[in-house]
């Protein structure tokens, strides 16, 4: 692992302590690269030091990014989209995209 600029991680564990981060967020407030953010928390997340709180949801609804909170605990779980969902909603975009081209 990288070393870290204390005055770099002071500003990660005061982001961390004011609630629940995104990598993007930290990676803003603290002027590192989102890659350099999102090393720290994983990191983080190894130690025991944080843990995923939820999932925010990409435009096609899967979930993407996680936001951490400071803190041992449990991590929530990914929502999985069963074959059947995701055959579904293919077949519901190729029908809107099929009709929208007649």
């Amino acid at each position: 692992m990288r070393k870290i600029n204390h005055v770099k991680m002071a500003r990660t564990i005061a982001l961390l302590n004011q609630g629940p981060i995104t990598a993007a967020k930290l990676a803003l407030e603290a002027e590192v690269h989102i890659v350099t953010a999102q090393s720290w928390l994983r990191e983080l997340r190894l130690q025991g030091a944080v843990h995923v709180v939820e999932w925010l949801t990409d435009s096609l609804g899967r979930d993407a990014t996680p936001v951490y909170a400071i803190g041992a605990g449990a991590d929530v779980a990914r929502r999985r989209a069963t074959r059947a969902e995701i055959m579904r909603r293919y077949r519901e975009r190729k029908r809107g995209l099929h009709t929208a081209s007649a």
